[in-house]
């Protein structure tokens, strides 16, 4: 993801162990700001492996098309720009090929494409001290309570068995929704139960499954309410959409969701 000078500063004072790179400006801004300091930054370069997920498209980080990380076609290149820095370390790469993915078959993907870009760079005498894998393990939002801790062990074991690391080499995690995400209930209140064209329109627009599948299901507050309030656990650009009936004029009524994303905040449509 893009960063600042302030943030890049801080990382650069709290002495963090790596910055994860996703372009040639970025890579330069990082060298200035640490030459400035009299630092050497260690930096991985996130590159784009072009490995789908079976996800939504929408939350999707690791194909070509994607907008995240240096192409394969330039991993070279970038490589070398690095490596010529005064101020920057080159440690590794780091992937990252989408969300909420419960498919091992996509992480054994990853590996084999991490498998031969390995072979890719030893032929050219380039070594990697760490790779990083990202994250991306899903969590069961249909059956929770029959699934309450994600499958960390096929999930570990997936990796264990397909990625290829040479003598020495760290492997790293990012594991995000799969730690927090059932671990918390959001919790937060209806402020009124609106009825205008503009509600009503708004309300169309969005009455449709989620595409991604991970619709938030809360049971109904009573039989008998008559209208509904929407609220929207958002993470990037899909919506984790919570539904709940409130009594017309009751204010305030309390919505709560389990097992939102990392990321979360709440609205009404009003």
């Amino acid at each position: 993801m893009g960063k600042s000078d302030w943030e890049i500063n801080l990382g650069l004072d709290a002495n963090i162990f790596c910055f994860n790179v996703e372009s040639i400006p970025e890579l330069e801004v990082i060298n200035q700001l640490a030459a400035a300091k009299g630092k050497v930054a260690r930096i991985c370069l996130r590159i784009n492996p072009n490995v789908g997920a079976h996800t939504h498209a929408n939350i999707t980080t690791g194909l070509a098309e994607n907008k995240f990380g240096i192409a394969m076609r330039d991993m070279f290149d970038v490589i070398s720009v690095a490596e010529e820095m005064k101020n920057v370390e080159f440690m590794g790469l780091h992937f990252h090929i989408g969300s909420q993915i419960l498919d091992m078959g996509d992480f054994e993907a990853l590996c084999n494409r991490i498998n031969d870009l390995q072979i890719q760079l030893e032929r050219r005498h380039i070594p990697l001290k760490h790779i990083n894998v990202g994250g991306g393990l899903g969590i069961s939002y249909d059956h929770p309570n029959h699934m309450p801790i994600p499958d960390f062990h096929d999930y570990f074991a997936t990796y264990a068995r397909k990625l290829k690391l040479r003598p020495g080499q760290q492997l790293h995690f990012e594991l995000g929704r799969a730690i927090v995400a059932q671990c918390g209930t959001l919790v937060t209140r209806v402020r009124e139960a609106g009825c205008s064209e503009a509600v009503r329109h708004r309300r169309r627009r969005h009455d449709r499954p989620h595409p991604s599948g991970a619709l938030q299901r809360l049971p109904p507050h009573r039989e008998h309410l008559e209208r509904r309030a929407r609220g929207d656990l958002r993470r990037g650009g899909p919506h984790l959409r919570v539904e709940r009936r409130v009594r017309e004029g009751l204010r305030p009524e309390p919505l709560s969701s389990w097992r939102p994303a990392r990321h979360a905040f709440c609205w009404c449509l009003r």
